[in-house]
């Protein structure tokens, strides 16, 4: 609830801006803690509100099919950050450069974060890397 109404604060200030006035958003995992059904509507409703009202500003998520949305896709330039995974010394790292890259990120970490901390075991759990799954 304390997140939707920092974005409520965020979104009234960008349809109240007018005047020549224009407000600059940066956004994180919006309302993260939501089950990805009611998140992709609400996310791409703020964001076409946003949009409508004039705001710029940046968004990040981890959810992939966001920037496939229409309204999105249609006002977005997406970008992301890559990482390269090595092995040094028998120990396995992920080194990230940090320079924004353009398009939408087409790696995938999480599976190799788990497994840099011994979580995966590989189990029976079949692999899915398609979100639709």
């Amino acid at each position: 609830m304390a997140g939707l109404k920092q974005l409520k604060r965020v979104v009234t200030a960008a349809m109240d801006a007018g005047d020549g006035g224009r407000v600059f958003y940066l956004l994180d995992e919006i309302l993260q803690g939501t089950n990805t059904a009611e998140r992709h509507v609400a996310v791409r409703r703020i964001i076409a509100r946003l949009v409508g009202s004039g705001a710029v500003g940046a968004v990040t998520t981890h959810d992939l099919t966001l920037a496939d949305a229409p309204e999105i896709k249609a006002a977005a330039v997406p970008m992301h950050f890559s990482e390269e995974v090595i092995e040094r010394d028998g120990v396995t790292e992920m080194l990230f450069d940090y320079r924004l890259q353009p398009g939408i990120a087409r790696s995938r970490n999480a599976l190799k974060l788990m497994a840099m901390l011994g979580l995966d075991d590989g189990g029976d759990v079949e692999e899915r890397t398609d979100p639709a799954g």
